[in-house]
């Protein structure tokens, strides 16, 4: 994958099936057209502000068994929310949010929180979020994949859901190099990686290994992309002295 600028050149829905076919991932779409958050999930509050920030949401596809052997599952949105039993297979969303005030990106605890609550909303269904979003110079894309497990409890339907791991604010042009390397990760082998379950099974290992699921990632790369953009490093200014002009403790 050498670029994402597809997502600012085509509409949203085409640019989710160009970005699965370059990660080499068979999607069985099942809409191209947006839908509104109340309508997808169970929860949605206007008052909460995540909620908030969303735009509208495109249900866009499964991925299974069925399409990995070349066949159409032909399930609906509706018909999957419905399930009483684990679904093996995972539901695609594209979300489309809000720009915020001030010229703020959403931040992690934002786009977990949607997370959640889309995963709340399909409890049989494991499910991945790609957020679209802006800012006053550029667009980006995040991408959000949430970890499911089985309750502990016999008597418990349905799954938990674990840790959600979220690439954020990934520039769709001039993309930097660091997140397209971590995007080309997600690429796989299809004689390897088959069927949904060895899918899943891969990018679980992938997000849990990778440094955006660690908390240097967390700390330092945001601050870093930043950075970038908005500083002028001096020679003989050290990490310590940058850190501290910018008000950031430095932790070393």
């Amino acid at each position: 994958m050498d670029n994402i600028k597809y997502f600012s050149e085509n509409n949203f829905a085409d640019s989710l099936s160009t970005f699965f076919k370059d990660l080499n991932i068979p999607v069985d779409t099942l809409t191209k057209e947006p839908t509104t958050a109340d309508k997808i999930i169970d929860s949605y509050s206007p008052d909460n502000e995540s909620h908030q920030l969303i735009e509208d949401i495109y249900p866009f596809g499964l991925i299974n068994d069925a399409i990995f052997s070349g066949d159409d599952s032909l399930e609906t949105v509706y018909e999957i929310k419905s399930f009483k039993k684990d679904y093996n297979g995972l539901f695609i969303f594209g979300v489309n949010l809000k720009q915020r005030e001030n010229n703020l990106l959403p931040t992690r605890s934002q786009l977990t929180n949607i997370t959640r609550s889309i995963n709340k909303s399909f409890p049989y269904t494991p499910i991945t979020v790609v957020f679209k979003y802006k800012d006053d110079k550029r667009e980006y894309i995040a991408f959000a994949n949430g970890e499911r497990t089985k309750y502990v409890q016999n008597w418990r339907e349905g799954e938990k859901i674990g840790t959600v791991s979220i690439l954020k604010d990934i520039r769709i042009e001039k993309t930097h190099t660091a997140h397209l390397r971590i995007l080309n990760t997600l690429i796989i082998d299809r004689n390897k990686i088959n069927n949904f379950s060895s899918l899943y099974e891969y990018w679980q290992k992938v997000f849990s290994t990778k440094t955006l699921t660690k908390q240097f990632y967390n700390d330092l790369s945001d601050w870093y992309f930043w950075a970038i953009d908005n500083v002028t490093f001096l020679q003989k200014m050290n990490v310590k002295q940058q850190m501290r002009k910018l008000n950031i403790n430095p932790k070393m």
